[in-house]
């Protein structure tokens, strides 16, 4: 019987501790894809300064619909509205062209869009 005891004890502090490191691993991947966009921002207006071009994939920008379907992807991933320029265009990133600056892990990309 008390071994039964013990082991309720042990799955609840297991349950427990599954849930606050789930937790803190969510807000260490935003906190990470936080500090991606500031050094994208940054290297991409180098590359702007330096080439006079912005690093952006093709000519072609998204359509609005798929804006605020990435949009609601970030809200649903982070919890907060994403504020867009209603006359702005969203390209995806040319990373190629920012390859001399920075080096941006290949499932992290997804994630990133430029205007």
């Amino acid at each position: 019987m008390e071994l039964i005891v013990v082991i309720a004890i042990i799955a609840i502090l297991v349950a427990l501790a599954t849930h606050l490191f789930l937790g803190y691993t969510n807000k260490a991947n935003i906190t990470k894809h936080r500090n991606n966009l500031r050094v994208l921002e940054n290297v991409s207006e180098h590359h702007y300064n330096k080439t006079q071009s912005w690093p952006r994939l093709g000519t072609e920008p998204y359509t609005a619909e798929q804006i605020n379907e990435y949009c609601n992807l970030v809200m649903d991933y982070t919890g907060e509205i994403i504020e867009l320029d209603p006359s702005g265009n969203y390209y995806d990133i040319d990373y190629d062209a920012l390859s001399e600056y920075v080096k941006i892990p290949e499932d992290d990309k997804k994630y990133y869009r430029i205007q």
